[in-house]
């Protein structure tokens, strides 16, 4: 009969000598290698598990106000459409509304 090790017995097995814990994603390199451990493989563990932080990106400054043309078109307001009676409730669902409010003073 074989001897598997626990997926926490693997991950603690590959954390060793590491400052920070983590557990590596799946589909990763790390996580390939703690299931190698768990079904008795002994697979390498990763050079680098974090990737390297990119380059902060620079930041770019906003235009000036004046180089917008100051005859710029204003946009209408907008102008909202009459309730439709539709969207007025039943006088059924009226009085289920003020028998609600009701209870709930």
């Amino acid at each position: 009969m074989y001897e598997y090790m626990k997926w926490i017995e693997a991950l603690k097995k590959w954390n060793q000598g590491n400052d920070k814990w983590c557990i590596p994603k799946t589909g990763s390199e790390g996580h390939k290698a703690v299931r190698a451990m768990m079904e008795g493989k002994e697979a390498p563990k990763a050079a680098s598990k974090a990737a390297p932080k990119a380059a902060p990106k620079k930041r770019v400054p906003k235009a000036a106000k004046e180089e917008f043309p100051p005859e710029a078109p204003q946009l209408a307001p907008i102008q909202r459409p009459p309730v439709a009676q539709s969207a007025i409730p039943s006088k059924k669902v009226q009085e289920k509304i003020k028998k609600i409010v009701a209870l709930n003073q």
